[in-house]
Parts: structure tokens; C-alpha cells; sequence
């Protein structure tokens, strides 16, 4: 049974730029795929498939003027060749060898890379001294990332997800992160109470990093309930003596000394926040300090120790009153 002849492909351009590899999946050749760049321009302009065991050409397709680098997609279906001396990136159909798109990037578009995913081809310009994101689909640029000075070749790490340029006039070496860092995982660092009641109702605290987004916790496999959601509440705050509130937030009313406020429905993890302000006398010195707490809920809180809280201002103070949803109740 025969099989295809290994090959490479190859691409005449003026400078010497090193040796690029990739594979090819489609077409009638398989292998290694190598880009080498000649000094000069002696020799055609085109990207060439060659067979790696006769050396012989297989197929080649024509390109404008000076290609300087290129990759291919991890699929092998697609290579993509920058034009050094124009501003453009073309790509191939490996299948076919014919070009199929243009992309027009910055000025001198040189090293290349292609996402683990084959979505995105990045560009280093080593004149405008970025690095381009190239959306392949549309073949239009996304993104523009700052690099150093002249990056005339880039590399991508294994697994694709950062890029390296070669800064030859800024003598250093960029490091790009091309795809986004994966979020830590939730961890739990400490549980209080770490017992309850087998009939359900305990107050739990749970504490850990990476939590923000979570919408449900298990005790033992059992689910846990909350945060409940509030359908009413009532909060009152207490006046400094003599003190009067003005300026109060739809729902809030005052009288004797008080000030009380109504709230409907707050989503799970949601809160509600309604204000009013306590003008003082211009001569007023210190801080003035006041006091709200919940006068009733439903759902009724289970730990209503927690359900007031103080707030002071100076001269003129606004106030606000906030009521949250946010406790999980360990589920009989």
C-alpha cells in the first residue's frame, strides 16, 4: 500500500530568516513543513511543497514581493506567509496551494504564529513595533499589543498560549500573554460552625478565594438553601437627639426621631440601598452617628445578631440603609 511522499514547503524571500516547520494534513503529501529564506531574490517568489525523500517539487503557488516568514495552522490545513516589504499577509490553502485571503497588518509584518485553536494569527511589525491579533475568519485585526523595538521574529510557547518577539533594536525579548490566564479554582478555607442541627436551619459562614460567582454549596452532598431571597423588609435607623433627615429615598419616612424605610423583593445575593441625609447646624462640631437595624423580614433571619450596624458623618452626613440577602442555610 503506497502512501503519500513526505514533503516540506518552502518559500523563496529575500532575507535569511531561519527555518519555520508545521505539518501538513491535506493535499496529496503529508510531513515536515519548512519555510528557508534565501539571500537575494534570485530565486522565485513562492511557497513550494517538496518531496522530503526525491527533494523533487511537488507544487508551488506565487507570491508578491519579498515573504519573509511562515506558519501553519495546527490542523495543516492553512499556511499564512508575511510580506516584509509591503504590509499584507496572505494565506494558502494547503489542499489547493492557492492563496485564499488577504490580511493587511502594519507596516514590515514579519514573524508569525497561529493559535492552538487555529482562530487568531498573530503578527509581529518589526516597524511599528507591535504585535497584531488577526481574526482568521475574518482575516481582520482584533487586537494591537506594544512590544519592543524592531520585533523581527516571533515564537509561540508549546502549547501556544504566550508569544516571544525578538527585539533587535531594543535588544530584549517581549513576552505576550495571547490567551487569557485560567481563573483559580474555588477553594474553601474555613467553615463556622463546622456542626449543626440534622433538622437544617444552621446559620453557615463559608470563607475561601475564587468564590465570587458561586451559586449553590453542598454540605456532605447536601445542598445547602440561600442566599434566601428577601420579599419584604423593614429597616429603621435612629437620630442623634434633635436631629431631623431630609432628602429620604422613595419609601422611606420619618417621624419621632427616626427614620424607616421599606424594601420588596431583593434577589439572592443582591442589595437595595436607600438614603437620607441629617443637616447640621453650621456651628455643629464632631461626628454624628446613627444606628439602623431591621425591624422585620420575610423570610424571618435566623441570626439577627448581625442586623444592626452604625454610621457616622461629619457636618452634613448622607446615610444609607442597605439591606442584602447573603446567608446560606444548611438544608435538613
Amino acid at each position: 500500500m503506497s502512501s503519500a511522499p513526505a514533503a516540506l514547503i518552502q518559500a523563496f524571500c529575500w532575507r535569511s530568516c531561519g527555518a519555520r516547520t508545521g505539518h501538513l494534513a491535506e493535499g496529496p503529501w503529508s510531513g515536515p513543513a519548512t519555510l528557508t529564506c534565501w539571500r537575494g531574490h534570485r530565486v522565485p517568489l513562492t511557497v513550494t511543497v517538496i518531496d522530503t525523500a526525491t527533494q523533487a517539487t511537488i507544487a508551488a503557488v506565487s507570491l508578491s514581493e519579498l515573504p519573509f516568514d511562515l506558519a501553519v495552522t495546527p490542523d495543516g490545513t492553512r499556511a499564512y506567509v508575511s510580506n516584509a516589504n509591503r504590509t499584507i499577509v496572505v494565506a494558502v490553502d494547503l489542499a489547493t496551494l492557492t492563496v485564499t485571503a488577504t490580511s493587511t497588518t502594519g507596516t514590515a509584518p514579519v514573524g508569525l504564529g497561529v493559535s492552538a485553536d487555529s482562530s487568531h494569527l498573530y503578527v509581529a511589525n518589526a516597524q511599528d513595533d507591535n504585535l497584531l491579533v488577526v481574526d482568521t475568519a475574518s482575516n481582520t485585526v482584533t487586537d494591537t499589543l506594544a512590544v519592543g523595538s524592531g520585533p523581527n521574529a516571533l515564537t509561540l510557547s508549546p502549547d501556544r498560549s504566550r508569544g516571544y518577539t525578538t527585539n533587535v533594536f531594543s535588544n530584549d525579548v517581549t513576552v505576550v500573554q495571547l490567551t487569557p490566564t485560567p481563573p483559580s479554582a474555588p477553594a474553601v478555607t474555613a467553615i463556622s460552625p463546622t456542626s449543626g442541627l440534622t433538622t437544617g436551619t444552621t446559620v453557615v459562614t463559608v470563607t475561601g478565594t475564587a468564590l465570587t460567582g458561586a451559586t449553590a454549596v453542598t454540605f456532605g452532598g447536601t445542598p445547602g438553601t440561600g442566599p434566601s431571597p428577601v420579599t419584604s423588609a423593614t429597616l429603621t435607623a435612629t437620630l442623634p437627639p434633635g436631629a431631623t433627615a431630609t432628602n429620604l429615598s422613595t419609601g422611606c419616612t420619618t417621624a419621632s426621631g427616626t427614620v424607616t424605610c421599606t424594601y420588596g423583593t431583593i434577589a439572592n445575593g443582591a442589595s437595595v440601598n436607600k438614603t437620607f441625609r441629617i443637616p447640621l447646624h453650621l456651628l455643629s462640631l464632631g461626628h454624628v452617628t446613627v444606628t439602623g437595624a431591621r425591624a422585620t423580614s420575610a423570610p424571618t433571619d435566623p441570626n439577627p445578631a448581625n442586623d444592626s450596624a452604625s454610621a457616622s458623618r461629619a457636618a452634613v452626613g448622607r446615610f444609607d440603609l442597605s439591606a442584602t440577602a447573603q446567608r446560606y442555610i444548611l438544608a435538613p
